[in-house]
């Protein structure tokens, strides 16, 4: 008398491929939506940097129609004291405070 095993899958073996399937799903799908959330931020990027990029075109223009000049940075400041006058420059007047 031998009983002979069926065969196939129990039930506990089937439930646990089950639920090992829907956790790998799960983590697919979120993968997918930061994925799209993040594609979705992008395709939005170029409008912003368009716009900041028209800002300061329009900044720029103004600035120079202006007339006046930005301030020379201090690290461009020469160091060599035999040019200098004996009244501070505009330059060096900024550059002191």
């Amino acid at each position: 008398m031998s009983h002979s095993r069926a065969a196939g899958f129990t039930l506990l073996e089937i439930l646990v491929a089950v639920f090992i399937m829907a956790m790998v799903l799960t983590f697919a799908f979120q993968a997918y939506q930061g994925i799209e959330h993040a594609y979705s931020r992008v395709g939005s990027t170029p409008s912003r940097d368009r716009a900041a990029r028209i800002v300061l075109d329009r900044l720029e223009r103004e600035l120079v129609g202006s007339g006046r000049r930005a301030p020379i940075p201090c690290s461009t400041r020469s160091s060599s004291s035999a040019r200098r006058s004996p009244t501070p420059s505009r330059k060096e007047t900024l550059c002191a405070s």
